[in-house]
């Protein structure tokens, strides 16, 4: 599977701002924009979490594109990021940057949780990694208004597209090991 974690950079200062009517109308809005991206590329949202969307690819129905499908995602996420940034200036509203970590391999795809709580989830290390990666995109692109860092494994899988940069081998926190890290340019997106 394929799995991406995104985060809006600076999200705690940005609730502390907001009154919380507009914040929540603000998630909504970020989250539509996001769940359109990853289900037109037959991604499934696995949560929310706070200003986190966390989705995966090639389960529960297996397919042999997760990866690459995974990146077009991304793809369209900057492109719908932009243009709405582009609304939200011109409304007087601030920019939303955001960082993605993305990571293939094997991982357990099922229901999960208590007798009385069940949910249907993704655990394992591809997990772990790209949240990871989306963490790291703070040191390797603090800048960037879409840091998307990808697992080598995914680069791979994808079939190692031409708009992906190697940006070095990182020890992730809580994992044994590097992982080599690479980044999706997605500067030349258009709008």
């Amino acid at each position: 599977v394929t799995v991406l974690f995104s985060d809006i950079v600076g999200f705690t200062g940005i609730s502390q701002e907001y009154p919380p009517d507009e914040l929540v109308e603000m998630l909504n809005e970020h989250f539509t924009l996001m769940n359109d991206a990853i289900e037109a590329e037959g991604g499934n949202i696995d949560k929310y979490a706070g200003d986190s969307v966390m989705a995966f690819w090639g389960a529960p129905a297996i397919r042999e594109d997760h990866a690459a499908a995974c990146l077009r995602a991304a793809g369209r996420i900057a492109r719908s990021l932009r243009e709405d940034n582009r609304r939200r200036v011109n409304e007087g509203a601030d920019p939303i940057h955001i960082r993605l970590g993305i990571a293939t391999g094997k991982a357990i795809v099922g229901n999960i949780g208590a007798p009385d709580r069940i949910n249907y989830t993704i655990i394992g290390d591809s997990v772990n990694v790209a949240n990871r990666l989306e963490q790291l995109g703070k040191q390797v692109d603090p800048g960037a208004d879409i840091c998307v860092l990808v697992a080598a494994e995914t680069a791979t899988s994808a079939g190692n597209p031409a708009n992906i940069t190697d940006v070095g081998m990182f020890e992730l926190r809580g994992r044994t090991g590097s992982v080599q890290v690479y980044q999706l340019n997605l500067e030349d997106e258009p709008a």
